[in-house]
């Protein structure tokens, strides 16, 4: 509460400046932790979760986000891991048509 009503004081301008060079100090953390890098399949734990999920349940799509890295993988033959990525950088998103899910970028 006390953060929230500090950053309200502050003009939007001021305030923007002060959000973007945070959250490049986190991103520049977190690539030097190898957190924005694909590693394996046997490595991504919300990939074996969608695993261990679809094999007692079957779900066409396990969309996720907040992992700043796009993947789309499959999970079983029809299922499908999609992760968003971000759009700040790698500009990713997906797009459903009613019928299938596909990770683009613009």
């Amino acid at each position: 509460p006390l953060a929230r009503w500090a950053f309200r004081q502050v003009h939007p301008d001021l305030g923007m400046r002060v959000a973007r060079a945070w959250s490049k100090r986190s991103r520049a953390g977190n690539d030097q932790k190898g957190a924005d890098r694909f590693v394996s399949e046997e490595k991504e734990w919300l990939f074996l979760y969608c695993r261990e999920i679809e094999s007692r349940l079957h779900h066409d799509y396990y969309v996720f986000g907040h992992r700043h890295l796009p993947l789309d993988l499959a999970v079983s033959g029809s299922a499908r891991y999609i992760n968003l990525g971000e759009w700040f950088s790698r500009r990713s998103y997906a797009v459903f048509d009613g019928a299938r899910l596909e990770l683009t970028a613009y």
